[in-house]
């Protein structure tokens, strides 16, 4: 079963429902859930995070929410005068 985004744009009251019949239908099969909100990720034995199409991190919900959250900052400073 692939599932992508079952909770985007649904208050919390729905998408708590939402992944609730979702955990029922998910029982004895393989799913593939793809989701920015961390709601559904309690159904999940393996988490994968990725970045720019790339896996970040794999584990628990704490290690992958983390390496997802994590925003790599550059900063460049050009044409600055003394």
């Amino acid at each position: 079963m692939l599932v992508d985004e079952p909770t985007a744009n649904l208050d919390h009251l729905a998408a708590e429902q939402v992944v609730s019949a979702l955990g029922q239908l998910v029982v004895g099969r393989t799913a593939v859930i793809a989701t920015h909100d961390p709601l559904p990720l309690r159904l999940a034995d393996d988490r994968v995070a990725l970045r720019a199409g790339r896996p970040v991190a794999v584990g628990d919900p704490a290690t992958t929410v983390a390496a997802a959250l994590r925003v790599d900052v550059a900063v460049s400073v050009t044409g600055a005068s003394a």
